[in-house]
């Protein structure tokens, strides 16, 4: 069950750029840093809290441990519980709940204790809307109206301010080995580059637009993708697509987009670009609907 736990925080932490591997190479000055993005679908809330680092290989671990972190709603209170697990054999210090399940366009608080004294604290709007609404009634790959791409559309009704819109394209199929069947999943990417004589799949990433487009050429690369370099083809079988479309809040759009343009920035590094709602802080107080 925790290794269960430990993938959805990761897997959370890591679709909306919440990391921490950018060397500050600037003159360094030690704070703490607080990562809990909430999931308005979800009871399970989830928060990492360390410190930053001048040697991202350093073997000392940065996580916090000990803290008092609190998510508060109106007059309801919960508390994260502190707790680790090993990550690729490093141990790893992260806080959870269990029993908050943030409103649609509710107010939020958290509130981070240290052991050190300090506190850290933040506040969001969960993200709202009345309808969600797809343009087309039917979805087909490939399309049914544009052979070469697939067009997704939608309209978000009586929405809270700057919301943005991150996609996830999956196929789900099954491969037959030995009469023994396993279940996989493939995301679509937007498409290929070529980085050092690799291949590498580029993701959509967070925007304001109400819409996204694939290239039925990329569709087609990612079906081939599954089964490359096994020549049973055979033993693969489609089993549908799944679209996934994130709803994001002000905070977390922010803080994603700047990790994004830092990272894919060609100009010189010398510090972490430091957009963050964390009051006493670095870091990000989020929130998403699915």
């Amino acid at each position: 069950m925790i290794k269960k736990i430990l993938y959805l925080v990761f897997l959370i932490f890591s679709i909306f750029g919440c990391d921490d591997e950018v060397t500050f190479q600037a003159e360094y000055e030690e704070k703490e840093i607080l990562y809990c993005v909430l999931n308005a679908d979800s009871s399970n809330q989830y928060a990492l809290l360390k410190t930053n680092f001048e040697n991202k290989n350093s073997q000392q671990n940065h996580y916090i441990k000990n803290a008092k972190i609190t998510l508060k709603q109106n007059k309801v209170t919960s508390e994260l519980r502190d707790t680790s697990a090993l990550n690729n054999n490093t141990e790893t210090d992260f806080y959870y709940s269990k029993n908050f399940k943030p409103p649609l366009g509710s107010e939020i608080e958290i509130t981070a204790e240290l052991p050190n004294g300090k506190v850290l604290s933040a506040f969001l709007t969960v993200p709202n809307f009345s309808l969600f609404v797809f343009q087309q009634s039917l979805l087909t790959i490939p399309s049914s109206q544009d052979p070469t791409r697939l067009y997704i559309g939608w309209t978000l009704r009586n929405g809270n301010d700057n919301l943005a819109f991150l996609t996830r394209l999956i196929i789900n199929y099954r491969i037959n080995k030995n009469n023994i069947e396993t279940e996989h999943s493939y995301t679509i990417p937007i498409e290929y580059i070529i980085k050092n004589d690799n291949t590498l799949p580029v993701h959509p990433q967070i925007g304001r637009s109400s819409f996204q487009v694939y290239s039925q050429q990329v569709i087609d690369r990612a079906f081939r993708e599954i089964s490359i370099g096994d020549t049973n083809k055979s033993a693969y079988t489609i089993v549908n697509a799944n679209l996934e479309i994130f709803v994001l809040e002000e905070n977390l759009t922010n803080y994603s987009a700047s990790v994004e343009a830092f990272k894919n920035s060609y100009s010189v590094k010398v510090y972490e670009p430091q957009i963050s709602n964390i009051e006493g802080g670095l870091g990000v107080f989020g929130a998403f609907i699915k």
